[in-house]
């Protein structure tokens, strides 16, 4: 399945909330989807 997540921010050294679920939920699912993380460059 194509799973595709559209974030604000997106990386190791972004700290958030919701920045960080969305990058422990795409680490996950990534083992049996095919996941493709949409995002800007924004750094703050």
């Amino acid at each position: 399945m194509k799973i595709g997540i559209v974030i604000q921010r997106y990386g190791a050294e972004v700290l958030g909330g919701s920045e960080q679920l969305c990058r422990l939920l795409a680490e996950r699912l990534c083992e049996h989807h095919d996941i493709e993380v949409l995002t800007t460059c924004a750094r703050d």
